[in-house]
């Protein structure tokens, strides 16, 4: 780290700086007295022009008056000369009030009978004085300026004049008391002027040192309030969806509110919704549940209250409004009938809505008066408003509860399914292949003739475990958008007609051709004809299949059949049941997810059908 010269700090450094302010104040004060000391000059020379009775210029130089006026403008001269000089300046200004002083007295003394004329150019430099000092040197000033005016008039008059009378005395001794008690009574006033600015000062700085504070303290508290209202949003949020985490909900609301609002006692409402016979929610529209408080009064949790029409909470649940703050809370007839109440003289009353659903009110009260204001309802509304979030944020968790469960079922049926075509058909498969290449081992050597007829056979294992791994990925993959039912049914029987051959697909589906059906009906359709083609073609024995999809008014109907030997629906049922998987039996509900229905018919020994309608929407709607 280097050093340089103007990181230096001497004695002496510090010095010039502590002094240069005030020599900057000395030389600035000099320079007004400088000026008043050449317009003094203008002034005596404007009076000696009077005394002689001529123009100053006319005055002859070698008269004494002239000649003393003519050192006093030298010496004029050479203060503003020093003024370019400051430390020699501050050794000579102090005394200049002085030399001007004798100066002016030696003029005085010089002038004749006309030296009281003299009087105004004394106000220069005593003035000049008074504003400079303090109020005792003032007065000193002052009296020595006096004397001096008073001595020069008087000795001039007797010792230079020679007489022993002296005119105009009392005039003289008017203007000496002037010439005395004017510079203390103009230092006073400047001493009382400055003290007054300084006093003036001093409140200004401590006025704005406390708007200051109070700035700090308040953006502090807002602050924290706002910290408090985050903690708020993120403890609401958390909170469960069942009966339990909505009291929970509330409970944590107004143990925040607290820390917002200092009350004393709180309540919170809710609109009851019972269920009914039916198990349907039912609404009491002039009934509110207390749910929860602090402070509460055990008689009052859980009671039931009816509101008036006309009251403030009527109000607040009929219209969405903002916080209402209730002065006197005994003039409220729905409010005074709370027990928790009673001892509370006023009550911050919020409602809890979300849009047009209504929860309730969150009351807030006090048993001491003055404790709440209006800038407190910005902050109650903010929180009512996290809270009917929470709440409303709760009633639809609840409700996807169900389709969630749902969901999984589905994701574990799936599951289950694919489970089945593994072990069904490929794990199967699998294990035929490695028999067969165990026995193609040992007839390689034994029997070349059977060993080739063997390597046909393993061959056309490994084509059919291909195509069921493609079915497999195919019945895994989501439909295809833009195609068509019409389209990706004739893609998937023409896959089934090339691998089973000894099996006729016949399909009559012209009806459908260019029919835009919505997703979800278009692949409850695509699922369901899989199903039924490949139970027909593995467990049927059938030679013939039948697919019909014809359009009737606003519904469509899909019909698979086929020649096989057929089976007994119930029995077929309960099969499926044990072992966990329904595949076919399950298509009734596929289809009422859509909107539509399915049955399925079968007769043992003489085949199956699967029916299918569902109703006929756009793929946009």
């Amino acid at each position: 780290m280097m050093n340089t010269p103007a990181t230096v700090s001497t004695p002496a450094a510090k010095d010039t700086r502590a002094n240069s302010p005030l020599r900057q104040r000395v030389s600035a004060g000099e320079r007004l007295s400088t000026t008043a000391r050449w317009m003094l000059l203008v002034l005596l020379l404007a009076l000696l022009g009077v005394i002689h009775e001529t123009l100053p210029w006319a005055i002859p130089l070698d008269t004494p008056t002239m000649l003393v006026l003519l050192v006093y403008a030298g010496f004029t001269l050479a203060m503003t000369i020093v003024l370019v000089l400051p430390p020699i300046a501050a050794r000579i200004t102090p005394i200049a009030p002085a030399l001007d002083l004798l100066f002016l007295g030696l003029l005085t003394l010089l002038s004749g009978p006309h030296r009281l004329i003299f009087f105004p150019a004394y106000l220069v430099p005593l003035m000049n004085l008074a504003v400079r000092q303090r109020s005792l040197w003032s007065l000193f000033a002052g009296i020595v300026g006096a004397a001096l005016f008073a001595g020069a008039v008087s000795g001039g008059h007797r010792f230079i004049d020679k007489s022993d009378t002296l005119p105009d005395g009392p005039i003289l001794g008017a203007m000496s008391l002037a010439l005395a008690l004017l510079p203390w009574f103009v230092s006073s006033l400047a001493e009382h002027w400055s003290d007054w600015n300084r006093q003036r000062v001093e409140e200004a700085r401590q006025a704005a040192q406390q708007q200051s504070n109070q700035a700090r303290q308040a953006a502090q508290t807002a602050q924290e309030q706002v910290s408090l209202l985050y903690t708020v949003a993120t403890r609401l949020a958390t909170m469960a969806d069942s009966t339990a985490g909505q009291k929970k909900v509330l409970n944590a609301l107004l143990e925040e509110s607290q820390k917002l609002i200092p009350y004393t006692h709180a309540i919170i409402l809710r609109k009851p919704t019972d269920p009914d016979e039916a198990g349907h929610p039912v609404d009491h529209h002039d009934d509110l549940r207390i749910e929860a408080g602090q402070s509460l009064n055990p008689r009052d949790l859980g009671s039931t209250i009816t509101i008036h029409h006309e009251g403030k909470l009527a109000t607040l649940l009929h219209a969405e409004t903002r916080p209402v703050l209730i002065p006197d809370l005994a003039q409220d007839a729905d409010l005074s009938s709370i027990a928790t109440l009673h001892p509370c003289k006023a009550a911050w009353v919020a409602p809890l809505h979300y849009g047009v659903l209504v929860y309730g009110a969150m009351i807030l009260a006090s048993d001491q008066p003055q404790t709440f204001h209006p800038g407190q309802m910005e902050w109650l509304d903010a929180l009512a408003k996290l809270g009917s979030v929470a709440l409303r944020n709760g009633e639809l968790l609840a409700e996807l509860r169900p389709h969630r469960e749902k969901l999984l079922k589905s994701e574990a049926r799936a599951r289950e399914e694919l489970t089945r075509h593994v072990h069904d058909g490929l794990a199967q498969t699998l294990a035929q292949i490695v028999m067969n290449v165990d026995f193609l081992k040992r007839m390689v050597v034994q029997d070349a003739q059977g060993a080739q007829k063997e390597l046909d056979t393993l061959h056309e294992q490994f084509r059919r475990y291909h195509f069921e791994v493609r079915e497999v990925l195919t019945a895994l993959s989501p439909l295809p958008l833009g195609q068509g039912l019409y389209v990706i049914l004739n893609q998937f029987l023409e896959r089934k007609r090339t691998h089973d051959k000894d099996t006729r697909i016949i399909v009559d589906a012209e009806s459908i051709k260019g029919l835009s059906l919505n997703y979800k009906v278009e692949n409850m359709l695509y699922n369901i004809l899989q199903e039924s083609v490949n139970n027909a073609l593995k467990y049927s024995e059938a030679r013939q299949i039948w697919v019909q999809c014809k359009v009737n008014g606003d519904r469509l109907m899909m019909t698979i059949a086929d020649n096989g030997k057929g089976f007994d629906v119930e029995k077929g049922k309960e099969k499926a049941r044990s072992r966990g998987s329904f595949g076919l039996f399950n298509i009734s509900e596929r289809a009422r997810l859509a909107g539509g229905s399915a049955d399925v018919r079968s007769v043992i020994g003489k085949g199956t059908m699967v029916r299918v309608v569902a109703p006929i929407t756009s793929s946009d709607e």
